[in-house]
């Protein structure tokens, strides 16, 4: 059983004591659009976003675990999510760098 972890900002490293695996998350919301698609965004630390726009079938590839009906939310992903779905990590890393 997995605990759910609260949201710490990117640079937090959290562990996750059932896997023994330490991670830094981002973030990101999605919101379905009046034709039933998703726009995805990565929020940046300092509020910039990028957005990408999913078809339901990817959507639900990445994320099987988000309900159906759901019209908007948000989640912590790890690296891996974020690459997979061809945001730009670097964007990320770089605007955190500035604001630190």
């Amino acid at each position: 059983m997995s605990i759910k972890l609260p949201y710490f900002p990117r640079g937090f490293e959290i562990y996750d004591v059932a896997t023994k695996t330490s991670h830094k998350p981002y973030q990101i919301r999605y919101v379905r659009t009046a034709v039933g698609w998703y726009n995805v965004y990565l929020i940046g630390l300092d509020g910039a976003e990028q957005c990408i726009n999913l078809s339901p079938a990817e959507f639900f590839d990445h994320f099987p675990s988000v309900s159906p009906r759901a019209v908007v939310g948000c989640m912590d992903v790890g690296v891996d999510v974020v690459e997979a779905l061809g945001f730009d990590v670097e964007f990320v890393i770089e605007r955190e760098a500035a604001t630190a």
